[in-house]
């Protein structure tokens, strides 16, 4: 997760907190939780105002997506990444595909 600027939280219980204020969310996705993270928690997460990127990253091959909000708008522009060098942005940080699977066997 990414904020900028100060975390706004929510006190869950004594013990737990959540971030109200996230600008972009990352997520290694799982064969096992692939179908309720693709549904359930992107539907969550797009409700969320401050989100303008989510993230999502396979564990089982190169294979990188991003999803960037349109503005204060509620449409999403989706980009997919394959290649070892192929390079996308997060909060205006470049990053090479390879470099995230670094140190990862595939």
């Amino acid at each position: 997760m990414v904020v900028c600027g100060e975390s706004d939280f929510f006190n869950y219980k004594q013990t737990m907190k959540a971030t109200l204020n996230p600008t972009t969310l990352i997520e290694v996705m799982s064969v096992t939780t692939s179908d309720y993270d693709e549904t359930v928690k992107w539907w969550g997460y797009q409700q969320i105002s401050t989100v303008q990127q989510y993230v999502r990253v396979s564990q089982n091959g190169l294979w990188i997506e991003v999803y960037t909000r349109v503005g204060d708008s509620t449409d999403w522009l989706n980009s997919h990444y394959d290649q070892p060098e192929q390079l996308f942005t997060i909060n205006g940080v470049a990053l090479r595909v390879a470099d995230v699977y670094e140190n990862v066997a595939l």
